[in-house]
């Protein structure tokens, strides 16, 4: 939860694409106890084995979401087409 035990207002926070069409989607959480708690409300399950992913960011080692979780967070609605090519890559690591 947020400061307060208040959810985020905003559901994610996204960022514009690079130079080299990397595209980031920022999601607030908070990690209590080992239990993944989003800050803001999301229809997806988090479990313990969530953040698995690992990642690099400017040279910085980050926890990710894992490539199941990943693919949960996509159903129920119409992906776009980057997204369709980035669900079957996760789809391999799953």
């Amino acid at each position: 939860m947020g400061r307060g035990g208040r959810k985020h207002p905003a559901d994610r926070l996204r960022s514009g694409n690079s130079a080299e069409g990397v595209e980031l989607d920022v999601h607030v959480i908070e990690v209590e106890a080992g239990v993944v708690v989003p800050s803001c409300d999301v229809p997806w399950p988090f479990d313990a084995g969530s953040l698995e992913g690992r990642g690099v960011i400017d040279g910085r080692h980050v926890a990710c979401l894992s490539a199941q979780t990943e693919v949960a967070m996509h159903r129920g609605y119409e992906l776009p087409e980057t997204h369709e090519r980035d669900e079957a890559l996760l789809r391999q690591l799953d």
